[in-house]
């Protein structure tokens, strides 16, 4: 008998958050009909991102999150992920101890009126690590996820990449 393939978690987590961010895009129409867009202004961007970083160099990718909610009832989470070049998906949490995890979770809860740069990572590159690297920020409904919740949860989402050169 033949055996039937057995598809990683973290590769369905990595097309799901890929579709959903593809969705959003297409989904979006420039009068943000069918979003929160109405009762919150959001903004999200990577800064400091380099097309690459050689064995040695200081990679520093920080997030500029702002956020405008019109009433509590229209706050979001916001979450974090990094694809690995495995495919694998990494979440940041909120914690200084453990920075990320492998659990879909979100960085930061019910924000509503916020103007920030985070720090999503911060290290020299080492030998071992090369590859290409995605990131990906996303707005979310409050106490929603998008891996369970679905597409319509998120209300702003951005990616960037990178490449780190392992020599």
């Amino acid at each position: 008998m033949f055996k039937k393939p057995r598809i990683k978690m973290t590769r369905i987590l990595c097309v799901l958050f890929l579709s959903l961010f593809l969705a959003s895009v297409y989904a979006h129409d420039e009068n943000n009909e069918g979003s929160c867009a109405n009762f919150i202004d959001n903004n999200l961007r990577f800064t400091n991102i380099k097309p690459f970083y050689n064995v040695g160099e200081l990679m520093e990718i920080d997030l500029e999150a702002h956020v405008n909610a019109t009433s509590r009832f229209h706050l979001v989470d916001l979450w974090v992920a990094i694809e690995m070049p495995n495919g694998e998906l990494l979440f940041k949490t909120p914690f200084n101890f453990q920075p990320f995890s492998r659990e879909p979770q979100p960085f930061m809860l019910s924000l509503g009126d916020i103007s920030e740069n985070f720090t999503i990572v911060k290290f020299e590159v080492p030998v071992g690590f090369g590859g290409n690297y995605s990131f990906y920020a996303a707005y979310v409904e409050e106490g929603k996820s998008p891996m369970v919740d679905g597409l319509l949860v998120i209300k702003d989402i951005v990616n960037a990449t990178t490449v780190l050169y392992d020599y």
